[in-house]
């Protein structure tokens, strides 16, 4: 029996400094067959905020599941301000932000209509995406259903949860006007708006049903559902397991099969998961595969020969044949943990830079990213040589590039380090790596490098100048500090034994490796640029691995290390992203695409 195929379509919904973004899961995209008259889509809304790069694969799964188990089209819908869709901040008040929200329900809805024969859909949103799913639901009767997942009740709490989040960025100072989510910067006209939002659904007597998937540990208000009731409204709860893994940052979590089985029942009391072997995912190029901001060009490519997708970004008024390729940075998708490559990309491409932010197969869009569900996003998964491969050769072939520059975020320049260790790809004119943690993973070992917090040598030697009584929340480490000497000595022994079996393992594993590497890329003419925030490891990790090579390199520009202020690990703030960029912009193009000789 030879599997189902299900097809899967990146678009944008229009060409406009508003435009919001879709992916579309449908069974019958091959040979154009239609679906049955009338048929009842789904429009599935994600979260703001950091939830957004957390759920991605959640939802990614519930998508195909629901197209599948359905036998109907599901369009994933990215508003204003969220992921490739256009804006970085989002403005204005419901006048402004409500209006942008109906018009891309609209939009959504036209394209279901022209394409699949949709009249009604269901909505279902999964936390602040609930919410925007009810206020949506009161603006257009043909939304018939409402699943809100693990729903805020009102849009205050989600800012405050952001707010702790905020305070945990390393050198996040927050703006007085400007309220950073994590990927989702609001003004106060926004916020004051998102934060008034409620899941009240007076005067929707065209709404069919609305079904509540909640946690466990997290039981529904009861108030809320009489309510609902009293209004007339069919209501329905459903409970799952396993949201405390869903929870976990995007490298860590595991798709809830609890929720997502819920989800199904809501729409067929009978249905089932369907097992991703029993299926495949081909990419489909969109039509039209264009979006225009400003100056800058953007569009979608698909390399359905790797199962690769992403978004090229490119000054209109360039005809350069350089191509910046930013491949998945972690577990996060080609929009980058917070938006960052779609920050990056943009601002890049007013300096004339062509920039492409793609998905390996297995991460972010890509035609294999759902499966292993029942593991963590593997971010050096296997085969990613291999793809960049193809990528490069699809670029050249398809788009005339001609020179390279390879990397980016954490795992990103790990792929693209290893990837010119195996190939030594001529196109490859620079290895980019921005805040590294590996250069030489290997299964089995952890994806971040040990953390040694408050057993840094530094760390230990300032716990004797602080008294056993004194608070240390003015300390930079704001750690708790071991009472007396005992204590403090036993501490600052840890931290001697810990750097010094680091480093003896480093030596012995790689003092060999590395400077061999650094000197067979720069023999070809590729240039190793790394960039590291301050607080992270990235330059001790080169230290360490490169000895008095590491010196010798620096003065001789073998290597370029750019060290930036404190920022947390993903740059999760505009601030520290725009740092980042700053950075960027002041390296010399020629470092990125010309001759390292």
């Amino acid at each position: 029996m030879s599997a189902l195929t299900l097809y899967k379509k990146m678009h944008w919904l229009s060409e406009s400094q508003h435009a919001s973004f879709a992916v579309t899961y449908a069974t019958n995209l091959e040979n154009t067959t239609q679906y049955p008259p009338n048929t009842t889509g789904v429009i599935i809304i994600p979260p703001f905020g950091h939830e957004y790069n957390h759920s991605h694969r959640a939802l990614a799964y519930l998508s195909e599941q629901l197209s599948i188990a359905n036998n109907c089209p599901v369009l994933k819908l990215e508003l204003n301000g969220m992921g490739n869709a256009s804006s970085t901040i989002i403005c204005g008040d419901e006048e402004v932000v409500g209006k942008a929200w109906v018009e891309a329900l609209n939009a959504a809805l036209l394209t279901l209509q022209q394409e699949h024969n949709v009249t009604q859909v269901q909505l279902v949103g999964y936390r602040t995406g609930a919410l925007v799913a009810a206020y949506l639901a009161k603006a257009n009767e043909r939304v018939k259903g409402l699943i809100l997942w693990n729903a805020y009740l009102t849009g205050a709490p989600f800012f405050r949860d952001m707010e702790m989040l905020q305070s945990m960025q390393a050198g996040f100072v927050p703006a007085s006007n400007l309220f950073d989510a994590g990927g989702n910067c609001f003004d106060t006209q926004s916020k004051a708006f998102i934060e008034c939002l409620n899941l009240k659904l007076a005067n929707c007597n065209h709404l069919e049903s609305i079904a509540f998937i909640q946690p466990k540990e997290l039981p529904l208000s009861k108030r809320l559902v009489k309510q609902l009731q009293e209004q007339g409204l069919n209501v329905a709860v459903e409970q799952y397991l396993g949201n405390r893994d869903f929870q976990k940052p995007a490298l860590e979590n595991k798709v809830p099969y609890g929720a997502i089985a819920a989800i199904l029942r809501v729409f067929k009391p009978a249905a089932a998961e369907l097992a991703r072997e029993q299926y495949r995912i081909v990419l489909v190029p969109s039509q039209p595969p264009t979006n225009t901001l400003n100056n800058e060009h953007e569009q979608i490519v698909v390399c359905a020969k790797a199962g690769m997708t992403g978004v090229l970004t490119r000054n209109q008024d360039s005809d350069t044949k350089n191509l910046l390729v930013l491949i998945n940075g972690g577990a996060a998708h080609h929009v980058g943990p917070a938006r960052l490559h779609v920050n990056v990309a943009r601002a890049l491409a007013k300096q004339g830079f062509n920039i492409l932010r793609i998905d390996l197969s297995h991460l972010g869009e890509g035609a294999n990213l759902t499966n292993q569900l029942n593991e963590g996003i593997n971010p050096f998964p296997k085969g990613y040589a291999g793809d960049i491969k193809v990528l490069l050769d699809y670029m050249q072939a398809e788009f005339g590039y001609s020179k390279f520059a390879l990397g980016g975020l954490c795992s990103a320049g790990h792929n693209s380090f290893n990837y010119m260790r195996k190939f030594n790809d001529p196109r490859v004119r620079s290895v980019l790596l921005i805040n590294p943690m590996h250069l030489y993973w290997q299964q089995g070992t952890p994806y971040m490098r040990f953390d040694m917090g408050e057993l840094s040598i530094g760390a230990a030697l300032k716990a004797f100048k602080i008294r056993s009584s004194d608070s240390p929340e003015n300390e930079d480490d704001a750690l708790p500090i071991r009472s007396g000497w005992f204590g403090k000595c036993k501490r600052l022994l840890a931290a001697v034994c810990l750097r010094l079996n680091s480093t003896l393992s480093l030596v012995k594993r790689y003092t060999s490796s590395l400077p061999q590497d650094i000197e067979a890329l720069n023999a070809a003419g590729v240039n190793m640029i790394v960039m590291v925030s301050q607080n992270e490891p990235g330059r001790a990790l080169f230290k360490n691995m490169l000895g008095l090579h590491y010196w010798l390199y620096l003065l001789s520009g073998k290597l370029r290390m750019y060290v930036m202020a404190k920022s947390d690990h993903a740059f999760s703030t505009q601030q520290s992203q725009q740092m980042l960029i700053d950075q960027l912009k002041a390296i010399n193009t020629k470092l990125f695409f010309g001759d390292a000789k």
